[in-house]
């Protein structure tokens, strides 16, 4: 005798698509901005005097530290210390090393302030990236006008 295999009856069809749930700590840390040496340009320097002027590792790293727990709208908030310009505004060796190395494509770069006329320069790269470029102690790839 054969028993009759019954098919089962489904009723109810979970959904099969999971999001995880983000905490708010989490979701800020989506949005903040994350620095990259990859593209550094350890060949052109720029200050005569670099030996006085450039920070310790330490005192680098607490300072880019400190960027990394901000968001681009967040730094470009304080558009007095850190900022975007033209790279047509940049002196013309930076914009020649700009032209020669691409950067050009991008609309603007950015400047970094650490201490007195100590510069970071760098492009944002897909949307949270700052591919560092040029460290620039004494503020010569654009000059100030206090300087």
């Amino acid at each position: 005798m054969s028993k009759k295999i019954r098919k089962p009856v489904i009723r109810f069809v979970p959904k099969t698509e999971k999001k995880a749930k983000l905490t708010p700590s989490f979701e800020k840390e989506e949005d903040t901005v994350i620095f990259s040496f990859l593209w550094f340009d350890s060949i052109n320097q720029w200050g005569t005097g670099r030996s006085n002027n450039l920070h310790s590792f330490w005192e680098l790293a607490e300072k880019i530290i400190s960027f990394e727990q901000k968001t681009w709208r967040e730094i470009a908030g304080q558009q007095d210390r850190d900022h975007s310009i033209p790279f047509s505004r940049l002196i013309p060796k930076a914009q020649e090393l700009s032209i020669s190395r691409n950067l050009d494509e991008y609309d603007e770069i950015w400047s970094f302030h650490f201490t007195g006329t100590q510069r970071l320069w760098g492009v944002k790269y897909d949307k949270r990236f700052f591919m560092a470029i040029w460290w620039d102690p004494e503020h010569q790839i654009w000059p100030s006008l206090m300087n």
